[in-house]
């Protein structure tokens, strides 16, 4: 069973009632840095008990949210509390006020926030874009039920909010997952602890009730985030709240404090053993709200990161400079430059709440190589039924092979004869088929396949090289005057390789085929025993810059021209 537990209703769900939703104030937009929303009155319970509906107009439409009461807590949670002897004592804590549910009219959506004294505090992420225009917040006003809805993408960000540098972000080379496949990503467990300063206490009011609500209403939206798109649940195994100092955080530098954190966690809380630990600080850092280790995540002492949570009164806001440290501790960097970076922007350069593909791709491959994530349910083992096509020309170069069976939807690598390919090198198309880029081979003939994936280790396949018919020539699409020019090309085994340039690319006609007219031979060789051919020419002649080169491999037997190539174009820059 996942971290996020969602109780079951027992009853009929008792309906919350809603005033219309008017144009939010200038005071209250203000209040929360947010550019546009509405005021709507929601009249709720102080808890959510048991499930209750809430009809709420989000993005013009009339619609209705169904929630129950839920939680981030793992089981044997613990809740500890540092005095002033600076040890962190198990105490009871209340009932969660996490909140999880959808959307009525929006299949697929994910509602999760919590829910104390009637004010709500929540994301809506509708799923489907078609569905509504934009991932949604709903944050309190006042105490009388007022609340402000708004669209994410709206919440305003100071410009590099997060600590860490650009250079210091890096994108792990997993596999490519195309066609939709996200959802059979199959579903990860995070073991996270939560660790709080005096100053957080002091800024909440002095209440422990109050941090603890903070933060699991914190990491109810994130974690709603990061199992909608990538699969992992976020665990609550331990929170500590610091009521009095001293604390073991002095320093006002946020990477002294990342290592102050990872060092009292992995001496003082080791039996907790989490995967991550954020710390959420009252504390004000120079020119940042939010800073965390880089590909750190399952480290003993850096699996860290800290966010001035407080610094922003939006709830979107703060849920997101927690996934943004949470993404670089599963190795993202900065992609500023990425058109679709959103979460994973230092400042505020795209959806705040979505992450881009190239940042799905890093955080999944992490996902699915490190060793601490637990699996919410059981994977079977890979199985390889059958690879196609039959026989693989071994000159197509980087041309790609599929491979079918089951389970195959976590594959991390693929090992093909003795090289194993992975990172873009392979496709998932869906949990029975991926593609996966052939790589060169030695000799024609059967090599065998095997897949590594989360689960493990398949069965062994099997991929035969065959010969290139007709032949296939690789020439580059463009090269600078002066500077080498290179050509790989097949064939079949007992072929002689002729290779042809051309400055016209004219052809002729000799027998069946059609080859280059005035053209200049600058190779003649038998291809090896994989029927593949490769020649480098030392410099592209200086009299074609700014023309083209045209070049076509013919092949011989002893009883003369077997087969030719289509001709290649090379363009020739000055």
């Amino acid at each position: 069973m996942g971290a996020l537990v969602v109780g079951l209703a027992l009853a009929p769900a008792p309906r919350a009632q809603v005033s219309l939703a008017m144009p939010a104030e200038a005071m209250a937009l203000e209040a929360l840095g947010v550019r546009a929303g509405t005021q709507q009155r929601l009249q709720l319970p102080d808890v959510v008990t048991q499930a209750i509906v809430v009809p709420v107009v989000i993005d013009g439409q009339a619609v209705t949210l169904h929630l129950l009461p839920g939680s981030v807590r793992a089981p044997g949670f613990q809740l500890l509390v540092a005095g002033a002897d600076g040890v962190p004592q198990p105490v009871p804590a209340l009932p969660s006020a996490v909140v999880r549910g959808t959307v009525e009219q929006w299949p697929g959506s994910v509602v999760s926030g919590s829910m104390r004294n009637g004010r709500l505090r929540a994301l809506v992420l509708p799923g489907d874009p078609a569905l509504a225009g934009g991932d949604f917040a709903i944050d309190p006003l006042d105490a009388d039920g007022e609340h402000l809805v708004y669209r994410v993408e709206d919440a305003e960000f100071d410009a590099d909010f997060c600590g860490v540098g650009d250079e210091e972000g890096s994108w792990a080379s997993g596999a490519t997952i195309i066609g939709g496949s996200l959802g059979l990503i199959p579903l990860m467990t995070c073991d996270v602890a939560a660790d709080s300063d005096v100053e957080f206490f002091q800024d909440l009011g002095s209440s422990v009730d109050a941090v603890v609500d903070h933060i699991e209403a914190t990491l109810a939206g994130c974690t709603a985030i990061y199992e909608q798109q990538l699969g992992i649940e976020l665990a609550l195994v331990a929170l500590v709240v610091r009521t009095e100092e001293p604390d073991p955080f002095f320093t006002y530098e946020g990477g002294t404090t990342l290592d102050e954190l990872g060092e009292h966690w992995s001496v003082f809380q080791s039996q907790y053993d989490p995967d991550l630990v954020q710390l959420f600080t009252g504390k004000h850092y120079p020119g940042i709200v939010g800073l965390g280790s880089v590909g750190s995540v399952c480290h003993e002492t850096n699996n860290v990161s800290l966010t001035e949570s407080l610094y922003y009164s939006a709830f979107a806001k703060q849920v997101r400079v927690s996934n943004h440290e949470f993404g670089h501790n599963f190795g993202a960097g900065h992609c500023s430059t990425q058109p679709d970076c959103g979460i994973m922007c230092p400042a505020q350069c795209g959806p705040i709440s979505t992450f881009g593909q190239q940042t799905v791709q890093t955080i999944l491959m992490t996902k699915l190589t490190v060793a601490c994530l637990e699996l919410a349910e059981e994977l079977a083992l890979p199985e390889i039924f059958s690879t196609a096509p039959d026989s693989f020309p071994s000159g197509a170069l980087g041309g790609f092979f599929v491979v079918n069976g089951v389970g195959l939807t976590t594959v991390i690598a693929v090992d093909v004869g003795t090289t194993q390919v992975s990172g873009s090198q392979v496709m998932v198309l869906n949990d029975e088929t991926i593609m996966v880029a052939a790589p060169l081979p030695t000799a024609l003939g059967p090599v065998r396949v095997v897949v590594h994936t989360a689960a493990g280790s398949s069965n062994p396949g099997q991929l035969v090289y065959g010969p290139t018919s007709p032949p296939l020539l690789q020439a580059p699409f463009a090269v600078s005057a002066g500077n080498p020019v290179k050509w790989m090309y097949g064939g079949d085994l007992g072929h002689t390789a002729v290779l042809l340039v051309s400055a016209s690319g004219a052809t002729m006609s000799a027998g069946s085929h059609d080859v280059l007219a005035e053209t200049v031979v600058v190779h003649i060789g038998p291809l090896n025993a994989a029927a593949l051919g490769r020649y480098t020419l030392p410099g592209a002649p200086a009299s074609l810059a700014g023309l083209q080169l045209f070049s076509q491999v013919v092949m011989f037997t002893r009883e003369g021209l077997d087969a030719a190539s289509f001709v290649r174009t090379t363009n020739v820059l000055p």
